[in-house]
């Protein structure tokens, strides 16, 4: 993600700020306070607006079915999308944060654009910290957004916890309480947001919620044999499930096979998991571990998404549940 960072020609900076920790590979601008929403959208050059244009074929016909988002302050081209898109500015984004925390409420950590302006992302940080038997590194307790102006994936807000010692991301699978929210971009999105921002702002019974449902991995022991059978387990498809069941024996490609290892190796070697290895949270840390910090991707924007909304993601929640039924 670092190196696909916007970067404004007009102002010679990044589209990226941070609240006093150093901004990524030294890009972007570090505040030495809290941003509120309006500060935020400056300090991280996100205040341009976006505008969708007509397209025409190469002998001048227009094309009904699509339309070009064009970032009005450099006239770059963001992405081509369909007629029902509806394009969302990032004002509104950050409108959203302060309906959900309360105007003025929200720490934003976090906040930039990617490529030429066509994904934002925004993280605020929230009241309290999550305290886990058995954890010295308390998981701070954090509200993220992304957006897109080409369509390549909906609004996406989803609360998540940050360790501390390791920063792993923590998406968990609760059925009690909704994590993520996604909203298309259509003409209605925007009155979305408001029953998004109600459901979203039950935060403290999510907090809640996710600790205990945490605390309870943490009493769940796990054998370094059962660990394995587990991380073999999350990573099976429906087909491989299915032969499990019916005689009791899977035969693995050579690339899964290699992530099972790659993934058990990780969980009884990292030293971050050196205080909850040997039960079920432990493990599940182990699995977002992996993927914040050894997994390869093609490029950090790829991580970004598989972790947030991709593969990454739905193998964290998989494991998530069978852990749940131990």
């Amino acid at each position: 993600m670092a190196d696909n960072l916007n970067y404004n020609e007009s102002r010679k900076q990044y589209a990226f700020a941070t609240v006093k920790e150093d901004a990524w590979h030294h890009k972007g601008q570090i505040v030495a306070n809290k941003m509120t929403s309006k500060e935020a959208i400056i300090a991280a050059n996100l205040d341009y607006e976006v505008f969708k244009a007509n397209l025409y074929t190469g002998d001048g016909l227009r094309i009904e079915t699509h339309f070009a988002n064009i970032r009005k302050d450099t006239n770059d081209i963001l992405g081509v999308v369909g007629k029902n898109y509806s394009i969302l500015q990032n004002t509104e984004c950050f409108e959203f944060f302060d309906n959900v925390i309360g105007e003025g409420q929200a720490v934003f950590e976090t906040a930039g654009a990617l490529g030429k302006g066509e994904i934002i992302f925004i993280t605020a940080k929230l009241e309290g910290v999550l305290k886990i038997i058995g954890d010295n590194s308390p998981i701070e307790n954090y509200i993220c957004f992304m957006s897109s102006h080409n369509s390549t994936y909906p609004v996406t807000a989803f609360f998540t916890g940050i360790r501390v010692v390791c920063n792993n991301t923590l998406n968990a699978a609760m059925n009690k309480c909704i994590n993520k929210i996604t909203i298309r971009h259509t003409l209605n999105a925007k009155s979305k947001f408001d029953q998004a921002a109600k459901v979203m702002g039950l935060n403290t019974e999510y907090t809640n919620t996710l600790q205990e449902a945490l605390n309870h991995l943490s009493s769940i022991p796990i054998s370094d044999r059962r660990a394995k059978e587990l991380i073999s387990r999350s990573l099976m498809s429906h087909d491989e499930l299915k032969a499990l069941v019916t005689d009791n024996n899977v035969d693995f490609s050579i690339r899964k096979n290699n992530m099972i290892k790659e993934i058990y190796h990780y969980y009884m070697t990292a030293d971050n998991i050196d205080p909850i290895r040997g039960n079920a949270y432990g493990l599940y840390n182990g699995i977002t571990g992996f993927y914040q910090n050894q997994k390869s991707f093609k490029d950090d924007d790829k991580k970004m998404l598989s972790i947030i909304d991709g593969y990454a993601y739905n193998h964290q929640n998989r494991m998530f549940s069978l852990l749940q039924k131990e």
